[in-house]
């Protein structure tokens, strides 16, 4: 059993995409700092409403934890996870190669770390947009 993750293409960056979580729908923006090779998401509520702006992916901490009001944010974590366990840190090479961007969705006891395949990519509920309209086509 391997984490759901969403699928993104680092090479249509920046963009947005539209996130159905169990309590709500938000928006997320990822971002590409390449003067110092990192990546940021931004949340936004289902109003367009800014809630964390420019937040550093991790590897392996979750996104969006150290929120004042958790009331307010998605019902599940987001977390960069490698699951073949060959990063460090998150990357533009590993990024969407063995880094992905995981759905908290397993128990915590699952010990299958051979990584996502095509199966596990998360499309119901997400809307690529990379924010020129084009529906991230």
């Amino acid at each position: 059993m391997k984490h759901d993750y969403i699928d993104i293409d680092k090479t249509q960056l920046p963009f947005r995409f539209e996130w159905d979580s169990e309590n709500d729908s938000f928006f997320i923006d990822i971002e590409y700092n390449e003067s110092h090779d990192f990546f940021t998401a931004t949340l936004y509520d289902a109003m367009g409403n800014l809630l964390v702006a420019g937040e550093k992916l991790v590897l392996n901490m979750p996104l969006f934890n150290e929120i004042i009001d958790p009331e307010s944010m998605p019902a599940e974590d987001l977390i960069p996870l490698d699951e073949s366990g060959q990063a460090q840190r998150i990357t533009w090479d590993n990024f969407g190669m063995t880094v992905f961007l995981c759905i908290d969705d397993l128990p915590d006891d699952s010990e299958d770390d051979s990584g996502p395949t095509d199966d596990d990519k998360e499309t119901d509920g997400f809307n690529l947009d990379n924010g020129d309209g084009s529906g991230g086509d």
